[in-house]
């Protein structure tokens, strides 16, 4: 947690945020992030509470947003299978004081405007 101004703020609020995330994006990012290896979507389905449709779209959203990275595994009996692994912590954290640089700036351009 950390304290801004009026209120306290957790590292899932802020990746949230930051990210346009929903509740269930940070979980399974959370899950990527703890388990620090490539899983499959049932196993994270396994480590979480949501349906296999959910963490299918929060693993495109947060593919897409570039949060975690997609790899193809081909199955010895045919087939394949897509497993799933965060982004190093150090790139994360980048990525999200980047955010925070963007905020910045456009709140200073905020409070030198007149019209607030």
């Amino acid at each position: 947690m950390m304290d801004f101004a009026c209120k306290k703020v957790s590292v899932r609020e802020v990746l949230q945020c930051s990210f346009s995330l929903t509740k269930a994006d940070i979980e399974i990012l959370y899950v990527l992030v703890q388990g620090n290896n490539w899983l499959s979507s049932s196993a994270i389905e396994s480590s979480t509470k949501f349906d296999r449709s959910t963490v299918q779209r929060s693993l495109k959203r947060l593919t897409t947003k570039e949060l975690c990275m997609r790899r193809q595994e081909n199955s010895v009996r045919g087939g394949y299978n897509f497993v799933y692994q965060a982004i190093p912590r150090a790139e994360l954290r980048n990525k999200v004081l980047a955010v925070f640089d963007g905020f910045r700036v456009k709140l200073g351009q905020s409070l030198s405007d007149k019209a607030w």
